[in-house]
Formats: structure tokens, sequence, C-alpha cells
């Protein structure tokens, strides 16, 4: 992916949300992996989530607060689209 695009993501609610629901799922899982055939590639939730959310659980309050701010970013910005178009059917 080009460096561009990557930066994208910041202004993205889906990379907060996800990472809000992946640490909610993962922190202080610990996975039963016995059987012999079985290979026990995550041992534990927090082993999944530093080796594939990096820092994730330590982004707790900003993923909350970045969330929040977008989602009343998309409903000011709806309540002002809808007072727009009233008035010009008005």
């Amino acid at each position: 992916m080009p460096p561009f695009f990557s930066t994208l993501s910041y202004v993205s609610v889906a990379k907060y949300s996800s990472e809000l629901v992946v640490v909610n799922e993962f922190e202080g899982l610990v996975f039963n992996c016995r059987e012999s055939d079985q290979v026990c590639r995550y041992p534990t939730g927090n082993f999944y989530l530093e080796l594939i959310y990096p820092g994730a659980d330590e982004r707790h309050v900003l993923n909350w607060a970045m969330t929040a701010v977008m989602v009343a970013f998309v409903f000011i910005g709806a309540a002002i689209a809808l007072r727009f178009k009233l008035k010009l059917l008005n």
C-alpha cells in the first residue's frame, strides 16, 4: 500500500472502533491448545493483540475519544445538510 493511503487510516472511524472491539474480545483470553495435532500459534489473547495490533490496549482512551468525535462530526454534518436541504425546499 502506498504511504499516502496508510496515513488516511487516521481519519477512518473503522480503525479506532475495530481496535476497541478486538481489545474487548481478546484481552485476558487464554486459548487451550492441548491436542497434539494442533499448533498453538496464539497461546493468549494478549499475545495476539501485541502481534497483530501492537499497542492497541494502551490506546483504549484515544480510540474511544476518536470514535466519539467522528460520530459527533457525522451527526453534526447530517444536521447541517438537513437544515440546508429544508431551506432549499421552502
